[in-house]
């Protein structure tokens, strides 16, 4: 398997060593199973072959499934309490900096713009807002830019969102989102396994993006998203994932039902815990 992965990486330039070796195994192995073939150099010898199959791998090392204001508590404490506290932090610049991390086909980065746009109203053009959305895969970025979805995107959005998906959506089956809403998202190509974190962020959202990442790799990402975070601003973690508690003196917690916790404002000297690779 390692030396599929080195293969994978210098080929297409991606780097999944940090990926739990029992979840590369698992996801390797389906498509394994589905060309028919009987072991990791038969699988890279395809690869070789048929190019294409890169995008089926790709699919299966990335996790991509996601819709609009996905765990409805989680939208209402953004809007309810996040935004309106990051809003009056930074009244006096009017700017604020989002991160949507593994953005996936990007419903997640929308979600957060239409939230301000709700939020903001008429003050929304007096504001500059920075929303960038990433991932490790070009074809959903692609997806994203297009803003067009089907019905599975709005799967058990809650009452409370459903005017808004009326309101900023084309009639169903493939809803167009409305282009100023997607104006407001930049969707870049980021690797979180290697790439450096853009900096000077209000909040960070990277849900159900580390659980696929050994520990070694998770601590290495707090001490940066600590680094990026701006004094006062927001980490928001998924629903099966937990902030360590080593990790209470850098980050507090908001909210710890929604996973959400506040950059403690300190300089981070060192980890709690010993980080390998290159500093970001």
């Amino acid at each position: 398997m390692q030396a599929l992965l080195k293969q994978i990486h210098q080929e297409r330039g991606l780097s999944f060593s940090a990926y739990k070796p029992s979840f590369l195994e698992r996801r390797f192995a389906a498509r394994m199973r589905a060309r028919d073939c009987a072991d990791y150099a038969a699988y890279g010898q395809l690869l070789r072959r048929e190019p294409e199959e890169y995008t089926q791998l790709l699919n299966a090392l990335t996790i991509n499934l996601t819709h609009f204001f996905r765990d409805a508590s989680t939208f209402q404490a953004i809007e309810e309490r996040i935004l309106p506290a990051l809003l009056h932090t930074r009244a006096a610049e009017r700017r604020l900096r989002i991160w949507s991390a593994g953005c996936a086909t990007g419903e997640e980065p929308y979600s957060i713009a239409i939230l301000l746009a709700e939020r903001l109203g008429p003050a929304l053009a007096h504001w500059q807002l920075d929303i960038l959305a990433t991932d490790v895969e070009p074809a959903t970025l692609e997806q994203a830019r297009a803003g067009t979805y089907n019905d599975f995107s709005f799967k058990n959005v809650a009452p409370r969102y459903q005017p808004w998906v009326e309101r900023y959506f084309t009639p169903a089956p493939q809803r167009q989102l409305d282009h100023k809403i997607r104006a407001m998202v930049s969707f870049q190509h980021h690797d979180l396994a290697q790439d450096p974190l853009p900096n000077n962020l209000d909040l960070i959202l990277c849900r159900n993006v580390l659980i696929y990442f050994d520990r070694q790799q998770q601590h290495r990402l707090y001490q940066a998203f600590h680094s990026a975070l701006l004094p006062e601003g927001f980490l928001i973690l998924g629903k099966t994932e937990m902030l360590p508690l080593s990790w209470g003196q850098h980050f507090a917690a908001f909210d710890m039902r929604e996973h959400i916790y506040t950059r403690v404002a300190h300089t981070l000297q060192q980890s709690p815990s010993p980080i390998a690779g290159r500093s970001l």
